[in-house]
Order: structure tokens, then C-alpha cells, then sequence
């Protein structure tokens, strides 16, 4: 029995030669510019919880914990996922719309991800010539001498730090999406 909530129940049942079919309708920019919003929100969001969902993907991983479905996946998860998007038999256009939001998903999760103060990324650059724009403005107003550029190489013990997290949390990704994928109802 289908519950309520399955929009499939509603495509596959007419009453009388009348069925309801999902349709797509134009949007104004105020509500597209407010989705794109919410979902850099919701992105953001994620990100930041992306520590605390660690030990459920080494549950996942080598304990044979069930992988959450709302968890983080790799480069070979986000292929799963829009493998079985192609795979699925809604209409070819509701395929392409999913497989279209989950490719701009996956990009606007890599620019945020990617604007993270820490070093070897690119919020690593930016916030060391941000902090040196702060410094000499500050400099200016108080009379002094141009401070000089800030020393980025004494972040490099902190640069390898983070870049071998990274590389342990892609391989953990990696094996997570091999193991036990992320399969969508």
C-alpha cells in the first residue's frame, strides 16, 4: 500500500481519464534569486555539520551501521546518485530538472566549501589579503608606516595539517560510496 506522501501514487491513478501530472512553471526572479538563497543557506548549514557527521560515515564504513541518506558523499556517491536519476522511469524532463539540482548542488557545496578560511584552499588566500587590507587601512588612520604584506608562508605547517584531513576524508568518502551507497528512494 502507498501512503499518502508518494507522488508516484498520483501518476499511476486517474479517476474518470483525469490525472494529475507534475508541471513545471516559470518563476519571477525575486523567487528564483530567494530559492538560490535557501539553498546556499541550506548548504552552508551543511557544511558546517559536516564534522559532527564523521562518526556516522566510520559506522558506516567498518561497523555496517546503515549510511544516512541526508549524509555527506564523494565524487563516486554524486555519480551513484545521478546514475540512478538517468536510470529512474520519470519522464525524461523530470530527470533532466533532478539531475540538473543535483549538478548545481554539488558546485555551489564546492565554491562554499572552497571559500573556508584555512590555507591550502581558496578562503585560505583570501583571508590573508583581507587581514593585510584591514592592517594597512588601521595603518593609514593612525599615521604609520605601510605594515608590509602578511607572511603566508608561516601557515604552511597548518596548510599540510588540513590537506592530509582532506585527503583522509576524501579516501573515507571514497570507501563509504563503494561500500555502503547512498541509494535514493
Amino acid at each position: 500500500m502507498q501512503s499518502l506522501d508518494d507522488p508516484d501514487q498520483y501518476v499511476q491513478g486517474s479517476i474518470l481519464g483525469i490525472s494529475l501530472v507534475a508541471g513545471y512553471e516559470r518563476q519571477d526572479l525575486p523567487t528564483v534569486f530567494g530559492q538560490i538563497g535557501r539553498i546556499v543557506g541550506g548548504t552552508a548549514e551543511a557544511i558546517v555539520a559536516l564534522p559532527a557527521r564523521v562518526p556516522g560515515l566510520v559506522g558506516a564504513v567498518f561497523l555496517g551501521e546503515e549510511r544516512d541518506q541526508t549524509g555527506p558523499i564523494g565524487i563516486v556517491g554524486a555519480s551513484r546518485i545521478g546514475g540512478q536519476i538517468l536510470a529512474s522511469d520519470r519522464p525524461p524532463i523530470t530527470e533532466l530538472a533532478i539531475f540538473l539540482n543535483l549538478l548545481a548542488a554539488l558546485n555551489i557545496s564546492l565554491f562554499l566549501f572552497n571559500l573556508l578560511p584555512i590555507p591550502p584552499l581558496d578562503g585560505g588566500q583570501i583571508f590573508p589579503a583581507i587581514w593585510e587590507a584591514i592592517k594597512r587601512g588601521f595603518a593609514r588612520l593612525r599615521g604609520r608606516p605601510d605594515p608590509g604584506p602578511v607572511d603566508v608562508a608561516k601557515l604552511m605547517p597548518v596548510a599540510y595539517v588540513v590537506a592530509l584531513v582532506f585527503i583522509a576524508w576524501s579516501g573515507l568518502l571514497f570507501v563509504a560510496d563503494i561500500i555502503n551507497p547512498v541509494v535514493i528512494q
